[in-house]
C-alpha cells in the first residue's frame, strides 16, 4: 500500500525527466522483502514502466544514507501532520529543509487510519506480524 503509493507519486506526480530511470532502495525488514518485490514487479507491469523504474534493492539503514534521510523526512512529515491536524495549538519547530521542500511543491504527505491498515493487511496473510517484535 505504502510502496505503491510512493511509486505512483514518484512516477506520475513528480514526473522524472524522460530517459531517466528511478531505482528504489528500501530498508531491510525480514519477512517483507518478497512481498514488497512482488508488489513492485506488479506495479511495473500494471503501468508498463520497465523503462522508467529500475530495480528494487533492500539494504540495512546504516549502509545507505538515503534511508536515514527518508527516516528524517518521515519524522518531519509526522510532525507536520501533528502540527496541522492534531495539536494545532502546540506547534513544534519545522526544519528549514522541510519548509523548502513544501515551498517547491516537491513534497507529498499522506496518512491513513489504523483501521484502514488492518483491513489492507487482512488481505495479505503472508505478511509478518506488525509491528515487528
Amino acid at each position: 500500500m505504502l510502496l505503491t503509493g510512493c511509486l505512483k507519486d514518484i512516477v506520475f506526480m513528480f514526473d522524472p525527466p524522460p530517459g531517466e530511470q528511478v531505482s528504489v532502495v528500501c530498508e531491510e525488514c525480514e519477512g517483507v522483502e518478497g512481498f514488497a518485490a512482488a508488489m513492485f514487479d506488479d506495479f511495473k507491469r500494471q503501468y508498463n514502466l520497465d523503462g522508467r523504474l529500475g530495480g528494487l534493492t533492500f539494504m540495512p539503514k546504516g549502509e545507505f544514507r538515503g534511508l536515514q534521510a527518508a527516516d528524517m523526512l518521515a519524522y518531519e512529515a509526522f510532525k507536520h501532520i501533528t502540527n496541522t491536524m492534531v495539536k494545532a495549538d502546540q506547534q513544534r519547530p519545522v526544519r528549514k529543509l522541510f519548509t523548502a521542500l513544501q515551498a517547491k511543491k516537491r513534497l507529498a504527505i499522506a496518512y491513513t487510519l489504523d483501521e484502514n491498515i488492518r483491513r489492507w493487511r487482512a488481505l495479505y496473510s503472508e505478511l509478518p506480524a506488525w509491528p515487528p517484535r
